[in-house]
C-alpha cells in the first residue's frame, strides 16, 4: 500500500481490490428491501435469503441486511437499538445536489425520519435521514477539486458548476450576517461594492426588499457604455435567505435566471453561498467561460472592505 498527495490531501492507494460489506441488523428484511428498492438501490439475489439481503451500493460496496437473530449469532455482544443509540453514520455519495435532495425527500416520503441536519459548504452539500430501523444515512455531494484545494479552510472564493444548469459560488465574509445581508438588499450599500471596480460606477440602483418587490441595477463603464439587470424578489427571509429572478437588458443567456442566496454565521464571519440557475447546461457553461470569476472576486473583496471600513 502506498500514499499519494492530491492537492494536500493524503490518499491511500493499493494494488489489490478491496470490497466493502457493511453488515446491519433489520427487524423486517422484506420491509427494508422494499424501502431501499424504492430509493433506487438494487439487490443481489445470489447473496440474499430469508436471513440476509445483499444491497448493492456500487461494484465495490454492499450492505448486508441481516435478520436480528442472524445478526445476534455472530459475536454474542449486545446489539444496540439504532432507534435510541447512534453507533455509526453511514455516508453515501450522490452525483449532484439535486440527487441528494431527491433521495432524502423520497426516503422521508416512504416513512424515514429526517435528522434535521443539513450541511451546505458550497463545495459540499449533504442531508441525512433515519431509515425504518433507525440507522442514520448521510447523503452527500462534493466537488472534489474544490474541496481538496489545500490544507485548512475552503478557498476565499469558490465558483463551480452545480447540478445540470447552475453555478454555485461560496465566499466567507469577515462581517456579521445581518450586515452582509443588508449589503445585498440596501441600495446605498449595493452601489458601493457590486461590480464597481476599474472605473465602473452604478448610477442606478433600486431594490425593494420584500417578496414581490422589484430591483434594477445599471452600471456605467469608464467609456460611457452601460449594462443593466433587473428582476423580482421571489423570497426573502432576513438575514439568511434571498431569492430573485434575473434578466439582463442585453441577455448573456436565453430567458430568465434564478439567483438563490443563503448566508450563515460562522463565528465572527458569514459564509455566503449563491446559486445561479440558468435553465440549460449550455447557458451555464457559457457563463463559466466568460471570466466571471475575476469580477466576482473583486466585488466580494470590495464588499468585505466596505463592511470593515
Amino acid at each position: 500500500m502506498k500514499s499519494r498527495s492530491a492537492r494536500g490531501l493524503q490518499v491511500m492507494s493499493t494494488d489489490r481490490e478491496v470490497l466493502l460489506f457493511l453488515n446491519l441488523p433489520s427487524a423486517d428484511l422484506g420491509r427494508t428491501r422494499a424501502f431501499f428498492g424504492e430509493l433506487g438501490f438494487a439487490f443481489d439475489d445470489r447473496f440474499s435469503n430469508d436471513q440476509a439481503q445483499c444491497m448493492v451500493l456500487s461494484d465495490k460496496a454492499y450492505v448486508m441486511w441481516l435478520s436480528l437473530a442472524f445478526f445476534d449469532s455472530f459475536d454474542g455482544h449486545p446489539r444496540p437499538d439504532p432507534r435510541t443509540t447512534t453507533g455509526a453514520f453511514h455516508c453515501i455519495s450522490q452525483p449532484s445536489r439535486a440527487a441528494v435532495d431527491a433521495i432524502v425527500d423520497r426516503a422521508i416520503g416512504l416513512g424515514a425520519r429526517p435528522t434535521g441536519r443539513a450541511q451546505d459548504h458550497g463545495f459540499m452539500y449533504g442531508r441525512s435521514f433515519f431509515d425504518l430501523d433507525g440507522h442514520c444515512w448521510e447523503v452527500m455531494w462534493m466537488d472534489v477539486d474544490a474541496a481538496t484545494c489545500g490544507d485548512g479552510d475552503p478557498p476565499e472564493l469558490m465558483v463551480a458548476a452545480s447540478g445540470d444548469d447552475a453555478i454555485r459560488i461560496l465566499r466567507p465574509i469577515a462581517a456579521p450576517v445581518d450586515r452582509v445581508f443588508a449589503a445585498f438588499t440596501e441600495p446605498a450599500l449595493i452601489r458601493r461594492w457590486c461590480g464597481v471596480f476599474n472605473g465602473v460606477t452604478m448610477p442606478e440602483c433600486a431594490f425593494e426588499a420584500r417578496a414581490g418587490g422589484a430591483y434594477r441595477f445599471v452600471w456605467e463603464m469608464a467609456d460611457g457604455a452601460t449594462m443593466a439587470v433587473g428582476g423580482e424578489v421571489l423570497e426573502i427571509d432576513a438575514p439568511t435567505r434571498l431569492v430573485t429572478s434575473e434578466r439582463w437588458d442585453e441577455p448573456w443567456y436565453p430567458g430568465e435566471g434564478r439567483v438563490e442566496l443563503t448566508m450563515r454565521a460562522d463565528g465572527a464571519r458569514t459564509i455566503v453561498v449563491q446559486e445561479i440557475i440558468y435553465g440549460t447546461p449550455e447557458a451555464r457553461d457559457e457563463i463559466l467561460k466568460s471570466g466571471m470569476t475575476d469580477g466576482m472576486a473583486q466585488s466580494f473583496d470590495a464588499l468585505e472592505k466596505l463592511l470593515n471600513s
